[in-house]
């Protein structure tokens, strides 16, 4: 049963289940290259810190379609409604959010008995 105090995100991801490398953001790879972009803003380098997510599957797989990299499933996380600092609506593409707080935060709410293979 879908719990109504909880919200959906789908995400692009190596391995079932996640692992570490499924949960470094952009920020992060940047960071241990020791070069960012340029041109990042403020606001770039926050959003960069979080990991890019979707309000639906098909917008996961849609993301997939446009750049497939290494991505072998998607998968889901129910996060509370109410844990806003979890999740923020991002960029100009529908149904698009950043998940904020690393594995050890979001790790708790991924849905065991979703996957979807790419």
């Amino acid at each position: 049963m879908i719990d109504p105090e909880s919200r959906a995100f789908y995400r692009l991801v190596r391995s079932m289940p996640p692992r570490v490398r499924d949960y470094v953001s952009t920020h992060e790879r940047y960071r241990v290259k020791g070069v960012f972009p340029p041109r990042w803003t403020a606001e770039d380098y926050r959003i960069a810190r979080g990991l890019s997510a979707h309000d639906s599957e098909e917008g996961a797989r849609r993301q997939w379609l446009e750049a497939p990299g290494g991505h072998r499933f998607i998968v889901r996380y129910w996060l509370p409604v109410l844990e806003h600092r979890l999740y923020e609506r991002t960029f100009k593409t529908p149904g698009h959010y950043t998940l904020f707080g690393g594995q050890e935060v979001l790790e708790p709410y991924l849905d065991q008995t979703y996957r979807v293979r790419l």
